[in-house]
């Protein structure tokens, strides 16, 4: 069976707005668990989820010519969105191999527990050099001593291990996926076990794009930009003052998007849903009002009402919109943007208005029906 790419699973709450034939595969529940599908409203039936199409049908007051139309964009928005989105996986492998850094007898105890269960590497903080990398990848230089039968001296070494423990150790890699800051007294037992939790296969894809060249703080002498670094709340971005270099860690990263939304340069960018794909979207939605919703902030919305003419775009975190963004729906000939977002602090222009509560939103939405149903009844007049 080939593949259908645009495929409406009907549910007896919402019933089936659209008919085969139309652009869009309609199957019943029973028939959608034998189809394959690209782009669905069923979350198990399809390879890519649209949530925005079930909470349309379920909130629009549009015509049902309108319904139609619009079900059929939501779908085409979905599809680009899916052919720009990264497609390439990273895997990562993490073996036995632990980096202990730390001096005195909890830590020489520790050492010899943890040596029974995995690779130890232990570095003496006077004897520690340079610390870089990543999980999967921290590498040490270090002075490590060697006997020989005549006489014992100190050689740099190089050692590359999996994970990384520090113990009463500052340093920004404490930040890290697979560092363990450790504080006096410990739990050993649990800090071991956290260690063997982390060892196996790790499959993950580049969240966030880079373009260096327009970045105020890369190889920058005189700029000391880095909101994008102090606004993340993991380590997935990190920034190394000596090179003058951003450091990027897709397995840290939560995907919240907010580094792109502070970017005042524009060189970060959301690989899920790129700046080429919502130039590409925005011609979608032209002529169109576009109510702008996070996917987590769509049951916050239950209940509401959206007017003839309104066309939802769906995304998968508030934080990464920045003007840039709505900027070309408007250039598309877009009329106002209704952009629902509870936790932003963000202003944008006199044609893009942000909600922060359901209640004002509903409101809105409400003189729009008024104001729409009296223009029809004095055309019908």
């Amino acid at each position: 069976m080939s593949q259908i790419r645009y495929l409406f699973v009907s549910d007896p709450e919402i019933g089936a707005p659209i008919e085969n034939g139309e652009g869009i595969m309609v199957l019943d529940p029973e028939g959608a668990n034998y189809a394959d599908a690209l782009i669905s409203n069923e979350i198990h039936q399809s390879l890519v989820f649209a949530p925005e199409v079930n909470w349309y049908v379920k909130h629009t007051k549009a015509q049902p010519k309108e319904q139609k139309e619009v079900l059929k964009k939501l779908y085409e928005m979905r599809f680009i969105r899916h052919k720009y989105s990264p497609k390439e996986s990273h895997n990562l492998v993490i073996g036995r191999s632990v980096m202990v850094i730390g001096d005195g007898e909890e830590v020489f105890a520790f050492v010899q527990k943890a040596e029974q269960l995995f690779d130890v590497v232990h570095i003496l903080p006077s004897k520690l050099i340079s610390l870089e990398g990543g999980f999967g990848s921290f590498k040490a230089r270090f002075m490590k001593i060697t006997e020989d039968e005549e006489k014992a001296e100190e050689i740099e070494t190089e050692c590359v291990c999996a994970q990384l423990l520090m113990f009463d150790f500052a340093s920004e890699k404490c930040k890290q996926r697979g560092v363990e800051c450790v504080k006096e007294p410990m739990d050993r037992d649990a800090l071991l076990m956290r260690i063997r939790n982390r060892i196996g296969h790790y499959e993950y894809k580049n969240v966030i794009l880079y373009e260096s060249e327009l970045c105020s703080y890369h190889h920058s002498e005189g700029s000391n930009c880095s909101v994008c670094v102090d606004i993340c709340p993991s380590s997935g971005i990190l920034k190394d003052d000596a090179t003058k270099e951003l450091l990027f860690s897709p397995l840290d990263c939560i995907s919240c998007g907010k580094c792109v939304g502070v970017c005042p340069k524009g060189a970060l960018d959301f690989a899920p849903f790129s700046q080429k794909a919502f130039a590409e979207v925005a011609k979608v939605c032209k002529d169109r009002k576009t109510l702008i919703v996070a996917e987590a902030e769509l049951n916050k919305l239950d209940g509401i009402e959206i007017p003839d003419g309104y066309i939802p775009l769906v995304v998968e975190t508030e934080h990464f919109i920045s003007y840039p963004h709505l900027q070309v729906i408007l250039e598309q000939g877009g009329q106002n943007i209704l952009f629902y977002a509870p936790q932003t602090t963000k202003t944008f222009s006199s044609s893009v208005d942000v909600y922060q509560n359901k209640e004002k939103l509903q409101a809105f939405l409400t003189s729009t029906c008024k104001d729409i149903q009296t223009n029809l009844n004095e055309k019908q007049g």
